[in-house]
């Protein structure tokens, strides 16, 4: 079995785009992309139409030095929202989709400087979507939402030394999504919480 791919399609976004998301922003079923845009502080969109095409960018200004462009539904709209850690303000700004391709101004809120990930889950089990991020040093950050489109503060939990890669799961079959975490300078990794 092989597998092929079609000829490279290139589709312009902002400067020195840093990470890349699939969701769909204007509900008509296909998917669409977001990146984070390092240089210029804003989340390009591009409405995907099926086909392998998109539309031109539409760019939204989030803060300075966007990384880690998540997809979530924070007010519980049933529409994909986003989201981007702004890595010199030490903040997460989210953009409302409003269902059309279009987004609502970023509101911040902050948290603990040097995040390296970004996802969303429901880590609280009441059905609505909160953020969770790697800290630099030993730490989880984890913001509850509360389903309008904010967020309580940052809760950090320690999960040893250095950790590298986060990953989502419901691991102990209570309902709820779960952290796993590996830590680059340990050997009892991977750390669940």
């Amino acid at each position: 079995m092989t597998v092929s791919f079609n000829p490279v399609n290139k589709f312009e976004v902002g400067r020195y785009p840093d990470s890349v998301t699939v969701g769909d922003f204007n509900g008509d079923g296909e998917n669409d992309l977001a990146t984070s845009n390092l240089a210029d502080g804003n989340i390009s969109v591009l409405l995907g139409d099926g086909n392998g095409g998109f539309s031109a960018a539409q760019n939204f200004e989030v803060g300075n030095v966007p990384g880690y462009a998540t997809v979530g539904d924070f007010n519980g709209d049933g529409k994909d929202d986003l989201v981007a850690y702004n890595q010199r303000d030490g903040n997460v700004s989210v953009l409302l989709g409003d269902g059309s391709g279009g987004f609502s101004a970023a509101q911040n809120f902050e948290v603990e400087n040097g995040l390296s990930s970004l996802m969303a889950g429901d880590f609280n089990g009441d059905g609505k979507d909160d953020l969770a991020g790697l800290s630099s040093g030993s730490n989880i950050s984890v913001l509850l939402g509360d389903g309008s489109g904010g967020f309580s503060a940052a809760q950090n939990f320690d999960v040893g030394d250095e950790p590298r890669s986060l990953a989502i799961g419901d691991f102990n079959g209570d309902g709820k999504d779960d952290l796993a975490t590996i830590n680059v300078d340990s050997d009892d990794s991977p750390e669940l919480i």
